[in-house]
């Protein structure tokens, strides 16, 4: 074809020279049948319309029914506002959209429904935010959607009465800024005289509060207070929200120097919860401050720097969570520090808790694909041979790198991190 829209342009094939033909007569009738036959598969494949799926929504809450729609999900990378994924009245009245399979050949599509934010995105009749719509490209079509709340309609904040902040420009030294730092005490902690043990955790933002969560798939948090609520739990959840620029929230959970972090301040953040989070801690709220009944639990990149601060601090972390750590990041480093490390009994009576979804796929720098899973379940073992420690590993076969997975095996974890 010629220039875009322009004319075709044809050339002419040149005759074969007696060479070639004879090299055409030895391949044989054989050569040319596969030839034909590879032919007719690309014309066939061609010939072969693209799936397609047209979604209805047959009802949503009254107020909002003349909102423009819009079609966020995994063929328009969540983008909430997508032009080309509005959604348009139908014969019937009801808004509808007819995609096409993306050429990318993905069997699923995976959507949220949305009124052009992820403020006014679809939820459930309670107002949370939840897991997306999932069908197969071979579903038949129309796929019907009911919309039980917007979230817009119900309170911005979903954190529990029981999530205080302890402030908002906590002093951090160690990392040259200050920062927010919120806590989860437990219901009775006012009303009694217990001690409670403490968990720390990473990025502070994705687990209480919708208000303050970020995500592809929307704000979602992790809901760990309303678990800790039902469970009328004795737990205190200290938790450190990450540094506002992404960026430099990876520069400071990387504990070793990457090309893309050459000066990592995963160490000094360490220092920072050690030396000056905890100690404020224990000395203005009830803990039980021993290593013992003290975790520290983190997802992705804080999920490998929860692996180094139990590694380097087994004296003030007896309880280590990591849920799918970033390991592609490392290098070989986790198998060179658990070489060095030297016979500790703080390191024998720790435990570990490693977690991660047989759907999470993440790609390295140079594009090469990483599975979450395997890299977790080598560092589980790792960590069971070089140590004395206790390893717990959990593999979920539809767990996927977000918080809606980590918040649905944070129950679990919990129910470990309670046994003696």
């Amino acid at each position: 074809m010629g220039k875009r829209g322009g004319e075709c342009q044809f050339m002419t094939r040149p005759k074969p020279s007696k060479s070639a033909k004879s090299a055409w007569k030895l391949l044989g009738l054989p050569f040319l049948l596969v030839l034909a036959s590879l032919d007719t598969s690309w014309a066939e494949k061609a010939a072969k319309p693209p799936r397609t799926l047209t979604i209805v929504v047959t009802d949503s809450p009254a107020g909002h029914l003349k909102s423009p729609l819009y079609l966020a999900g995994n063929i328009n990378n969540w983008n909430p506002a997508s032009a080309e994924h509005q959604l348009h009245p139908n014969n019937e009245g009801l808004y509808s959209i007819t995609l096409s399979q993306p050429e990318s050949g993905e069997d699923l599509l995976e959507f949220k429904l949305t009124r052009g934010n992820w403020k006014t995105s679809e939820c459930s009749s309670e107002g949370t935010l939840g897991a997306p719509r999932i069908v197969s490209w071979e579903s038949p079509s129309p796929i019907s959607c009911r919309i039980q709340g917007w979230r817009d309609q119900f309170p911005s904040s979903t954190a529990s009465s029981n999530v205080h902040l302890l402030s908002r420009e906590f002093p951090m030294p160690e990392l040259r800024r200050t920062g927010r730092v919120s806590l989860y005490l437990p219901s009775d902690y006012e009303s009694s005289n217990k001690r409670y043990p403490v968990l720390y955790m990473q990025d502070g933002q994705h687990l209480f509060d919708e208000e303050t969560s970020v995500g592809r798939m929307g704000p979602i948090e992790w809901g760990i207070d309303e678990h800790l609520d039902r469970l009328t739990c004795d737990l205190i959840v200290v938790a450190v929200d990450h540094h506002p620029d992404l960026k430099q929230r990876i520069v400071e959970y990387q504990f070793h120097p990457t090309k893309e972090s050459p000066r990592p301040l995963g160490p000094n953040y360490l220092d920072f919860l050690v030396r000056n989070l905890k100690p404020h801690i224990d000395a203005h709220y009830r803990t039980k401050p021993q290593a013992a009944t003290t975790g520290i639990l983190g997802s992705s990149m804080g999920g490998l720097l929860s692996l180094y601060a139990g590694l380097k601090y087994p004296d003030v972390f007896g309880r280590v969570g990591v849920f799918s750590p970033s390991l592609w990041s490392d290098g070989d480093y986790l198998q060179r520090e658990l070489a060095g490390l030297q016979p500790n009994n703080s390191l024998s009576s720790q435990r570990y808790f490693f977690y991660a979804g047989d759907r999470e796929t993440r790609k390295q720098p140079d594009g090469r694909p990483v599975s979450m899973a395997a890299d977790t379940s080598k560092a589980s073992e790792l960590v069971e041979s070089f140590t004395t420690a206790q390893v717990h590993l959990e593999i979920a076969s539809e767990g996927r790198h977000n918080a809606l997975s980590w918040g649905l095996i944070f129950p679990k974890f919990h129910s470990w991190f309670q046994v003696p």
